[in-house]
């Protein structure tokens, strides 16, 4: 296999090429070979045999299925958010169902696919400061050449990491990127990234890269992780409150262009209920504790324990009720809007499950267009509003393309906790300290 040549501080290619049948040929993109462009095509995808393709067709049903649909329905806009914990007026606004995009304010996770065999493979210079579980991170001792550079897990998640130049996090809020690499199988996962820093530069030349917190899982190289992560679990901390890997879950433009969507759909909740808290001697509440469901984790808590019997919580699946007709919203008589009838139907099939929160309203969740303006060379994001994604969703309105406040939370029904979780569980749960083996789930419980 050719390699790469270091000069000048950067990486240079002896020719563009990929990976097919078994030998190197020249690449259709040019600009970041590397970049595995259909990673997400419904006729190929990644996440094929995780648990985002399930068949939910015979799902259990949890004993208040109906309970939280109507709860889920209700607490949309969210009225909680976290400002209730300090005595004051909380909550979320905006539609009852949002979409994150690239293009606009909502900005979800960055997922970017590559194959580091390749031998124009970019890389950037991460600095992450913790997995947020453990208590190593980077080490920040000043030297001649810089800080002394990663410790302990951080050597999986900080340094040189394969990722093409130009690459951007989410620009707004929690920033978050996401960085499969087939190559090698790691899986890494980053919160709050900032970079590429305009001022600085790695060890050969690189872009750099800072994140407060990260997480990875090692799985098999090559596009099937379902051979040694099925579940779709980071090993060691996260992106989003869930440790998972849930852009799997996100709306690919691949997707839309199809016309279909062939997995669980990943959404982010705007609250889920603590199922206890610590309070002090006032009374008030100085503490909540969520409560995962698999293959969830972890799960953050916004509203009060009252609510946790119809609250579902991060990892709990749901889905759309089979009899819901997609050309027929029984609330206004007409059909539901173009891109929620494609949400209803990858509901029924697959199912949903929520793998973040925003503290605002319930909203599902697109991978960013950069990746595929990387690849192909085009300037202008997918998602842009009455751009193409909208036009072939809504030729004749684009401007409301992207409007799935109608999608049917109160139509939705709710598995029991930890369906599907195996009896011996090697992904322990952040929040319980004898996580391993399966718990008695009792109605109790959750």
């Amino acid at each position: 296999m050719p390699s790469k040549l270091l000069k000048d501080g950067r990486a240079y290619a002896l020719q563009a090429k990929e990976r097919i049948t078994g030998a190197w040929v020249p690449s259709s993109y040019v600009n970041h070979p590397a970049l595995v462009a259909d990673a997400f095509h419904p006729d190929n995808p990644i996440y094929q045999g995780t648990v985002f393709t399930r068949d939910v067709s015979e799902m259990p049903l949890h004993p208040n299925s109906a309970g939280m649909a109507a709860w889920m329905h209700k607490n949309s806009p969210d009225p909680w958010g976290t400002a209730w914990v300090k005595g004051q007026k909380g909550g979320g606004w905006g539609a009852k169902t949002a979409l994150n995009t690239s293009a606009n304010g909502t900005q979800p996770i960055a997922a970017y696919v590559v194959n580091s065999t390749h031998p124009a493979t970019e890389y950037a210079w991460m600095e992450c400061k913790s997995d947020g579980m453990s208590t190593v991170g980077w080490d920040a001792t000043p030297t001649p050449q810089g800080s002394k550079g990663p410790v302990a897990v951080q050597k999986i998640i900080s340094g040189l990491i394969p990722l093409p130049t130009g690459a951007l996090p989410a620009q707004n809020g929690d920033r978050g990127m996401s960085l499969y690499d087939i190559g090698s199988g790691i899986w890494r996962e980053y919160f709050d990234v900032h970079g590429p820093l305009p001022d600085r530069k790695g060890p050969n030349g690189e872009p750099v890269y800072t994140a407060g917190v990260g997480g990875f899982s090692v799985n098999d190289p090559g596009r099937d992780i379902s051979r040694t992560n099925p579940a779709a679990q980071t090993q060691s901390g996260q992106s989003a409150v869930a440790c998972m890997h849930n852009s799997l879950g996100f709306i690919h433009p691949d997707e839309v262009r199809a016309g279909k969507i062939n997995h669980a759909l990943a959404f982010t909740f705007g609250a889920v209920a603590a199922t206890s808290a610590d309070y002090d001697s006032q009374g008030r509440v100085i503490r909540l504790h969520g409560t995962p469901s698999w293959p969830a984790a972890a799960s953050d808590a916004k509203a009060p324990p009252s609510e946790a019997p119809n609250s579902p919580t991060h990892g709990q699946w749901g889905r759309v009720r089979k009899d819901v007709d997609p050309m027929h919203n029984p609330l206004t008589g007409l059909p539901y809007n173009p891109l929620t009838r494609m949400l209803i139907v990858a509901a029924q099939n697959f199912g949903i499950v929520g793998t973040d929160t925003n503290a605002f309203t319930h909203a599902f969740n697109t991978h960013s267009g950069v990746p595929e303006m990387l690849a192909t060379g085009k300037t202008v994001d997918p998602w842009a509003a009455n751009g193409e994604i909208a036009k072939i969703l809504n030729p004749e309105e684009p401007w409301k393309a992207f409007d799935i406040s109608d999608f049917p939370w109160h139509l939705t029904e709710w598995a029991p906790c930890d369906w599907g979780r195996p009896l011996v569980d090697f992904y322990p749960r952040r929040t319980a300290l004898n996580s391993n083996v399966e718990p008695h789930i009792s109605p109790e419980y959750r």
